[in-house]
C-alpha cells in the first residue's frame, strides 16, 4: 500500500497539471488539485494504471511523431 501512495503522490504531483470535465457521482465538476487528484486515484486505481501504461507507452509518442513527419 505504500509504493501505491508514493506512486499515486508521483504521478498526481509531477505528470498530471490539470484537467477538464471530470465530475463527482452528482455531475459536479471537480476542481483539479494535487489533493483532489489524489482522492480520484485513491478511489479508482484502475483509472491511475491506465494512465501510467498510456503516459509510458512508448508508441503513444511515435504517432504524434509520424505524423508530424509526414507534414514535412
Amino acid at each position: 500500500e505504500t509504493l501505491n501512495e508514493i506512486t499515486t503522490g508521483i504521478f498526481c504531483d509531477y505528470w498530471i497539471a490539470g484537467w477538464e470535465h471530470v465530475q463527482d457521482a452528482n455531475g459536479n465538476d471537480i476542481e483539479y488539485s494535487k489533493e483532489s487528484c489524489r482522492a480520484l486515484m485513491k478511489e479508482l486505481p484502475e483509472l491511475l494504471y491506465k494512465l501510467i501504461n498510456t503516459s509510458t507507452d512508448s508508441d503513444n509518442y511515435r504517432i504524434d511523431m509520424l505524423k508530424e513527419d509526414a507534414k514535412n
